[in-house]
């Protein structure tokens, strides 16, 4: 069965947040995979103590990216606190970061989530 649209651009956001974590305490420069017009950024957020959350990786052109699942996070990586994320810091993830939906076997037409 061939995979819709919104399957493949998840599938790609997945790909490329993996090719940030690998390369992890290293930079990389990973593409923009809805638009090719900017770079993946990604933070943690989650709690200190267990190192357990969730990444958000997002271009820092168009602002489009996704948000993962429940995760660790590697010795090094800075955490976004759990009680931080509340309110935001637009220091870190921008304030219009649009997520991708969650689960993108929903079809073409699930929503967008604005983070």
């Amino acid at each position: 069965m061939e995979m819709t649209p919104s399957q493949q651009r998840w599938e790609a956001w997945m790909t490329a947040l993996t090719d940030v974590l690998a390369a992890f305490p290293a930079d990389v420069t990973v593409t923009c995979p809805s638009h090719a017009d900017g770079t993946v950024q990604v933070a943690f957020t989650g709690d200190p103590a267990s190192r357990i959350g969730y990444y958000t990786a997002w271009c820092d052109t168009c602002h489009e990216g996704i948000s993962s699942g429940r995760a660790g996070a590697p010795e090094g990586m800075p955490i976004i606190a759990l009680r931080d994320s509340i309110e935001g810091d637009p220091d870190i993830i921008p304030d219009d970061v649009r997520l991708l939906p969650p689960d993108p076997y929903l079809g073409d037409d699930a929503e967008e989530h604005t983070f």
